[in-house]
């Protein structure tokens, strides 16, 4: 994919924000990067006929992609844990495109059953599936684990997106230019990839932040896994900047509170995810990572390098997920 077409300006800017990551990850390099380079909308191109799956879609970035691809004509499926939650995320969605063709499945994104129950009506009502965009999160402030074991932080943001990405394979691939995208973030900058981590055993040695921050970076190298055995479809990985989200929230009160007036909204959070699945050039640079239309650094700091690796964490995936 060509990055945006920029002036020696809008350059010289973009790296002064990047070097400052205060000023990368607020509205302040968001505004200032869309601003100099003259970023077209999002998503710039008809999507009629497209169909993409977007977890997390009842609020916030989800929420905002969801939007952004039916603004442009395609068809979004999505999953919540919640029929209340469905149908009012189904509702706010059909308000702002009444024509847009949006369903939510309800099902449990760690639980196996839901996943395969989903990906099976999926495969079939749709001839193929043109992109997913996983963006389900959560921030757990204690130890929590799934009823299969897993910690719910994993569970959720690494193994159900390994999980769907195998059940939903070899359906994407029949379209011309699948793509998938996961929204990690810049806490991965601060844990690197440890595969005994991503099995706590002991309840008062749990931190909430570090766990947060070993499944971000699980995400980026997952990315790499899959890219290094489909190649026909372009992965990717992508930090949507510090967004006044739900999940910020919960997870980081005081850290909201601080910055309050600098964070992005969900809709510019979500601006690189839908553009990573709209874009329309079908040769481009994908099993990256992503912040505001480009690719980053993987590693700022270098206590990150030299963790565990995909295949690695391919295989730790393997074990925790159901044959069939």
């Amino acid at each position: 994919m060509t990055p945006p077409t920029a002036t020696p300006l809008a350059r010289a800017a973009d790296l002064a924000l990047e070097a400052s990551i205060v000023g990368s990850y607020t509205n302040i390099g968001f505004r200032a990067r869309s601003e100099l380079a003259h970023w077209p909308p999002p998503v710039d191109t008809d999507l009629r006929g497209h169909t993409f799956l977007v977890t997390g879609a009842s609020r916030g970035i989800g929420h905002e992609t969801a939007a952004m691809l039916l603004a442009a004509g395609a068809a979004v499926r999505s999953v919540s844990q919640s029929a209340e939650r469905a149908d009012e995320a189904t509702r706010r969605l059909q308000a702002r495109h009444p024509d847009g063709d949006v369903a939510f499945a309800v099902a449990n994104l760690t639980v196996a059953d839901d996943l395969a129950r989903v990906a099976a009506e999926l495969q079939r009502e749709l001839t193929h599936l043109d992109g997913i965009a996983h963006c389900a999160g959560a921030f757990y402030s204690d130890l929590t684990r799934t009823a299969d074991g897993i910690e719910a932080g994993v569970a959720l943001g690494v193994v159900a997106p390994h999980r769907l990405n195998r059940l939903l394979a070899d359906h994407l691939a029949t379209a011309p230019e699948p793509r998938v995208a996961i929204v990690a973030s810049s806490g991965a900058y601060m844990h690197r990839l440890s595969i005994d981590a991503l099995d706590p055993v002991d309840d008062s040695r749990y931190r909430p932040l570090a766990a947060y921050a070993l499944t971000k970076r699980a995400q980026i190298v997952l990315t790499h896994a899959w890219a290094l055995r489909r190649r026909a479809i372009a992965f990717d990985a992508m930090a949507p900047g510090w967004s006044d989200t739900e999940l910020l929230r919960q997870g980081l009160p005081r850290f909201r509170q601080l910055l309050r007036p600098a964070l992005r909204s969900a809709f510019q959070g979500a601006d690189t995810l839908a553009w990573l699945l709209a874009r329309p050039e079908p040769r481009r640079t994908t099993d990256r990572f992503w912040h505001d239309r480009r690719p980053r650094l993987e590693h700022r700091f270098p206590w990150t390098l030299g963790g565990d690796g995909p295949d690695e964490l391919w295989a730790w995936c393997e074990q925790h997920t159901p044959a069939g």
